[in-house]
């Protein structure tokens, strides 16, 4: 829903820079919505629900896993989750301006906030703690990248040898 989302406004920010004849070219894929403009308050207010919708998603997910986990094991404790959205813009205030932050590859990584990187597959994936750093913006990654994308991944790789690779790694026990 998020990707669709994004992808329509994209595609309305584009059409309105042509119209609006903005230095920012299509080719560079920066286009912007002035944010006093009905477009960018409609975008703003349906990327919200997305990013609510995606945690209310995780949380159910999460209850699931517990609820499952626990009758594996028996009662076990929690820490809170860590709730950590990627490729959405927040209101936030740096060098002494509310500016809109839309973190493209990164998440917020206030001083001591937590966070996640996950790995590649077959790599693992760390708990990490915000340093706050001002120059980044509080910002830091949110993954591991990969060396392909989904579809050359689905074009290039075996199925078989991948789950035979991840077998052979230990990380993941099936």
């Amino acid at each position: 829903l998020g990707y669709k989302v994004a992808d329509y406004y994209n595609k309305t920010a584009k059409m309105l820079n042509e119209r609006y004849f903005s230095a920012v070219t299509a080719k560079q894929d920066l286009a912007f919505l002035p944010i006093e403009t009905p477009e960018a308050k409609a975008y703003v207010k349906e990327m919200t629900y997305c990013v609510e919708f995606a945690l209310a998603n995780r949380k159910l997910m999460m209850h699931r896993m517990v609820e499952a986990l626990t009758k594996v094991v028996g009662e076990f404790e929690t820490d809170e989750i860590i709730n950590k959205a990627h490729n959405f813009a927040a209101w936030e205030n740096h060098y002494g301006e509310n500016v809109f932050v839309h973190r493209k590859g990164a998440t917020r990584a206030r001083k001591d906030e937590l966070g996640m990187i996950p790995g590649s597959q077959g790599t693992c994936s760390y708990i990490v703690r915000g340093l706050g750093n001002a120059d980044s913006f509080e910002s830091c990654s949110h993954g591991a990248g990969r060396k392909m994308g989904r579809k050359q991944a689905q074009r290039a790789l075996n199925l078989e040898a991948a789950t035979a690779a991840l077998d052979a790694t230990g990380v993941v026990h099936a």
